[in-house]
């Protein structure tokens, strides 16, 4: 994952993308390695305390718009190098 994102970040920065998105992408990385934690520590994958329905959307909603948007980005990478 932390592979995409820095894919993902190296063509955003030659595509000339906005200033926000980049913040995004820079702070997501941080964010997922934090959700293995969140994952391993605190979810039905172990014998855990768990996160509460409000925390676990939240989490859950984060990682899943991220990786549509790197889905997307992927896709335009691709069809942009066929192009080529």
């Amino acid at each position: 994952m932390r592979q995409i994102i820095k894919n993902s970040y190296a063509y955003m920065t030659i595509e000339n993308t906005i200033t926000m998105t980049l913040q995004i992408i820079k702070t997501n990385t941080n964010i997922l390695n934090n959700f293995n934690t969140v994952r391993n520590e605190e979810s039905f994958a172990h014998d855990n305390i768990i996160l509460n329905k409000i925390e676990s959307k939240l989490i859950c909603n984060h990682v899943i718009s991220l990786l549509k948007f790197i889905d997307e980005l992927e896709k335009e990478i691709e069809e942009t190098s066929i192009r080529q």
